[in-house]
């Protein structure tokens, strides 16, 4: 009696759990490189002891603050996205976004609210460097990862795998 070939299903996406295995990492990382990237600059500033600097240390503190939120975000949404759960696909997608508007602006600000005497020392005070200099590395830095986690997060596999009629077809296989 010939055997029948077993069909087989198509194995649940691993995109989900590695996404949101990536995401808590990252989050941790991305928190404390916003601490370094903060804290060290206002302490920079802070010598200084120039009024004009008033506007880049509320901004710092204000980056500060948004970017806590961002990498919540993206923590709660790690966590959902590694028990497939598809909400958190969308808090990655709102995270990546997040992050991606983050980035510009700190970019432009960081350059804008420096006041131009600072500008034209070229950074021989510091000013330039540990505000400017600094907050560009952290951008050049922190900018792939956003990209790849939307990609990711929006990629129809990745969906897939999150809905609950998928929990059930790879149920049923065992």
């Amino acid at each position: 009696m010939p055997m029948m070939p077993m069909q087989v299903q198509p194995s649940r996406s691993a995109i989900p759990k590695v996404l949101g295995v990536l995401a808590i990492v990252f989050s941790c990382v991305g928190l404390l490189g916003s601490a370094i990237w903060c804290f060290g600059p206002l302490s920079d500033l802070e010598l200084n002891r120039d009024s004009d600097l008033g506007a880049i240390k509320t901004w710092l503190l204000v980056w500060m603050a948004l970017s806590l939120g961002v990498f919540v975000i993206e923590l709660v949404g790690g966590i959902l996205a590694v028990q497939y759960k598809r909400s958190g696909l969308t808090a990655l997608t709102y995270y990546a976004i997040a992050a991606l508007a983050l980035i510009v602006v700190d970019v432009i600000l960081t350059n804008v609210l420096i006041p131009s005497h600072y500008q034209r020392q070229g950074g021989d005070d510091g000013v330039w460097f540990s505000v400017r200099t600094m907050h560009l590395v952290f951008s050049f830095m922190a900018a792939p990862w956003p990209i790849v986690a939307l990609a990711l997060s929006r990629n129809a596999r990745a969906r897939d795998a999150c809905n609950a009629g998928a929990m059930q077809q790879a149920t049923a296989v065992f």
